[in-house]
């Protein structure tokens, strides 16, 4: 018999929950009927670039798909919840409010030490200027494992400071070591342009460096790392309904040979090809053109989070030079609605403060007029002088049968690496399986709860090779007809042979690892 492996998961995910305040009672109206509320950040900066300070709800405008909100409240540390639907917005009680979620997440996929120590700094200026009800949770995106927990959620800085640095100086032994391999080579006594070089190979009209190639596979299978662990945050967020979300990526972006470019259009009459470049993204080294990198700030979006992108390298790089990643933060800043920053990190943390003293937090309450899950959200001060930050969309939150396939895989990969996944409407269960091969072929017997033997479930088949970045995934939908499911997965050499088990209507999740 083998036990499928969810024990430690669940520790790790009750662990991780912990720490975050309960759910916001939701205000009790006419008739015991629920509203709710959705909350979203808002900066507010004068044009001259000088916080806003001082404003207040008439400032403001609010409209979900074009249509004016009526009802909505602006407010800092404290906010006023309507005590029915026909008072206005200053009427009600008063709530002591401490609903700030910010993340600090850190790119060691394309960040060197020293970037990582230069990103260190600014968040600690960052977190001095943050509220006292805020909490901080921090994250790193490794270059093999994909997204990883550093430390919180917490509203002791300190604490978080602390497991930053020892984060950080982690870092610096594969810094140095990186640093002194890279000195080191061995002699071509070929000159370049030699067809007899090693290093370089010949195609009609150009001329590729091996070393090029191999740069470019490597940074495209980080890319894929990158992507998911972006996604992943994205779900963690997603599940924080009634917070305020302000998400800041301390990263040097995705650089541009590692990107994989489409071009569409026609040929106009001078002979030009007319139409736009679409930069696309991997979730997998070997999947090209699966998501958009606009997309994923709109995930974001979407769950009501707001974007801030942080380059600690600055701008010592070309826009458009092939190790340049600023084009990356940039689409993700301007698709999100957030901000992007580069250059000296004491001008950085200078910005960022003003940005904080211009913070304010407005909400609204759900209608019945509001459709569907998504909608656009426009805020917009009456002064034209004030330049508005906040999200563009808002969403009443996707269950799994409402993910996107890709969604699902991401899903699927964080839950298999124990990733930090807060409060999934996943439901993890242990159970037992017995396995048999016939030549190259593995056969799983999987026990089913007795209530769900007669359901539908999709199998997720993941082979890995986690030192090598590779992924292969294969999804069924099958119906169980009885309260033992059998799933065949084919041998591959060399790989980690994984089946995740998900049943949609309930969440119900089997992982299953070999």
């Amino acid at each position: 018999m083998m036990r499928s492996k969810f024990a430690a998961f669940a520790v790790f995910l009750v662990g991780l929950t912990a720490g975050f305040l309960p759910a916001q009672d939701q205000p009790k109206i006419q008739e015991e009927v629920v509203v709710r509320w959705w909350l979203v950040p808002v900066y507010a900066m004068n044009k001259n670039g000088t916080p806003a300070l001082g404003l207040k709800a008439g400032d403001f405008e609010v409209l979900v798909d074009k249509k004016p909100v009526p009802y909505f409240d602006l407010h800092i540390k404290e906010f006023r919840v309507p005590e029915a639907r026909d008072q206005s917005a200053a009427a009600g009680f008063v709530r002591r409010f401490e609903k700030k979620l910010v993340f600090l997440v850190f790119d060691s996929a394309f960040s060197n030490y020293v970037l990582l120590e230069k990103a260190k700094k600014v968040a600690g200026a960052m977190m001095n200027q943050e509220g006292e009800g805020a909490q901080f949770i921090a994250l790193s995106i490794e270059p093999f494992k994909g997204l990883q927990a550093i430390a919180g959620p917490t509203r002791d800085r300190s604490l978080i400071a602390q497991n930053i640095d020892r984060y950080v100086s982690g870092k610096k032994a594969d810094y140095l070591r990186s640093s002194a391999m890279d000195s080191t080579s061995i002699r071509n006594v070929y000159p370049e342009g030699d067809r007899r070089n090693p290093d370089e190979l010949w195609t009609p009209g150009r001329r590729v460096s091996q070393l090029e190639r191999l740069d470019t596979g490597e940074a495209r299978r980080i890319a894929s790392v990158y992507t998911r662990a972006m996604v992943t945050i994205n779900l963690i967020l997603g599940y924080f309904k009634e917070n305020s979300k302000v998400v800041y990526l301390f990263s040097c972006g995705i650089p541009q040979s590692a990107m994989d470019w489409k071009t569409e259009g026609h040929v106009d009459p001078t002979g030009q090809m007319a139409g736009t470049d679409d930069m696309f993204l991997n979730i997998r080294p070997d999947h090209f053109n699966r998501q958009a990198l606009a997309d994923i700030a709109r995930f974001f979006n979407r769950n009501g989070s707001l974007l801030f992108l942080i380059n600690p390298a600055g701008t010592r790089l070309a826009l458009h030079d092939q190790d340049s990643g600023e084009q990356s933060l940039r689409i993700l800043a301007d698709a999100g609605g957030g901000l992007y920053f580069d250059g000296d990190e004491k001008e950085i943390a200078t910005q960022i403060a003003d940005l904080e003293s211009a913070y304010y937090e407005l909400s609204f309450p759900d209608s019945d007029e509001y459709q569907g899950v998504d909608m656009n959200l426009e805020i917009r001060a009456k002064n034209p002088d004030v330049r508005i930050t906040t999200v563009k969309r808002v969403s009443r939150g996707l269950e799994y049968r409402q993910m996107s396939q890709l969604e699902r895989e991401v899903l699927v990969l964080n839950l298999l690496d124990r990733g930090p996944y807060a409060q999934a409407k996943l439901r993890v269960v242990e159970g037992e399986s017995r396995v048999s091969r016939e030549g190259d072929v593995d056969f799983f017997v999987i026990r089913l709860p007795r209530e769900l033997s007669r359901s539908e479930w999709d199998i997720f088949k993941v082979w890995r090779k986690p030192d090598a970045g590779t992924i292969s995934i294969e999804v069924e939908h099958i119906l169980s007809g009885s309260a033992e499911l059998a799933v065949n997965m084919k041998q591959r050499k060399g790989f980690r042979h994984e089946l995740v088990l998900v049943n949609g209507r309930t969440g119900t999740t089997f992982v299953v690892q070999k």
